[in-house]
């Protein structure tokens, strides 16, 4: 866990995510932020107050995406042969929110870098 309830609510100021449901979503925004970050908070960066930010814009949206609607998850559907096809564009909006959240408050923290030259 890089944050807590307490966090989220008195210093970032969230208010949409309920106590009891704030773990699981910060446990999956935590996962995210680990990806994006290549696992450097897992390899020794300090767990900073952008950090913990991050990890709370992204369970915000990690909650908001839960709440879809099922309908707009699926392009088609037939139940004659049950064949489903997904809504790929859904998918995709959700994965540019969840990057875009946390890049609001890792930009400039180093750990979103890459490698290669820095211009």
């Amino acid at each position: 866990m890089y944050t807590d309830y307490e966090f989220y609510v008195e210093i970032y100021g969230g208010s949409q995510i309920d106590e009891p449901e704030f773990t699981a979503l910060e446990l999956k925004a935590a996962r995210y932020i680990d990806m994006l970050t290549a696992n450097r908070l897992k390899n020794g960066w300090t767990v900073t107050d952008e950090v913990q930010s991050a990890v709370c814009a992204v369970a915000e949206v990690a909650k908001k995406c839960a709440t879809y609607d099922t309908v707009q998850r699926f392009k088609s559907e037939n139940n004659d042969g049950y064949s489903v096809v997904y809504n790929d564009s859904i998918k995709s909006s959700i994965s540019n929110e969840m990057r875009d959240a946390a890049t609001e408050y890792l930009a400039f923290t180093g750990l979103l870098y890459r490698g290669g030259v820095a211009w």
